[in-house]
């Protein structure tokens, strides 16, 4: 189980958490959800290049690691 703010911020250091937090559908399903289409935004914010040729989880697993990706899968 995760500690979202805490993970969140161990995890992926340089995502904005206040951008990717999907913040109606957090009320709806009573647990922290994640905007799949907002997380997108950020990576290609983050690393153009590689937003070009790569899969949001290749770019999560190359530059935050596997458990980073199963945050993400978690909180989808």
């Amino acid at each position: 189980m995760f500690l979202f703010h805490q993970d969140f911020h161990r995890l992926l250091p340089d995502i904005r958490m206040e951008g990717v937090k999907d913040g109606l559908m957090c009320v709806v399903n009573r647990y922290v959800t994640v905007d799949i289409v907002a997380l997108d935004r950020e990576l290609k914010r983050i690393y153009p290049e590689e937003w070009e040729y790569m899969s949001m989880k290749e770019i999560i697993e190359k530059h935050y690691g596997r458990e980073a990706m199963q945050f993400i899968n978690a909180v989808l």
